[in-house]
């Protein structure tokens, strides 16, 4: 099955397990797959051991068990075309953080809203297609 024969598929990577869910399921209504993680741990497990490609990874920037930008590395050394769209709530507070984010492609500032979402999403997703 080629990639325009499927739904792209969406890896959702948050510790905030109502904003996850919510998200998550907003995807879903708009036809995209969506697995989720609320760890770097859970999200290196589901990469390890998934065969079919990921088109789309959402991470925060920052999880409890570390940082955005490594499950971001992971996740591209399995699947390279993967996009990547980062999400922070703490971008206007941290200058160092507020600069690395300027020079990532897709950035989400927390709290964003369902139809940044849907575009942001959408446009990574055609990005890989």
């Amino acid at each position: 099955m080629t990639r325009a024969e499927r739904s792209p598929v969406v890896l959702f990577v948050d510790d905030e397990v109502g904003l996850r869910t919510v998200y998550s399921t907003t995807l879903r209504h708009e036809g995209y797959t969506v697995l989720e993680a609320g760890s770097v741990e859970e999200a290196e497990q589901i990469v390890e051991v998934r065969d079919d490609p990921l088109d789309v990874l959402i991470v925060d920037v920052n999880l409890p068990d570390g940082w955005g930008a490594s499950v971001a590395q992971t996740v591209t050394g399995f699947f390279p075309e993967v996009k990547v769209v980062y999400t922070t709530g703490f971008a206007e507070d941290d200058p160092i953080l507020e600069g690395a984010l300027q020079d990532a492609p897709l950035v989400l500032k927390k709290p964003f809203d369902k139809a940044a979402l849907l575009s942001v999403v959408g446009a990574a997703a055609e990005r890989v297609a």
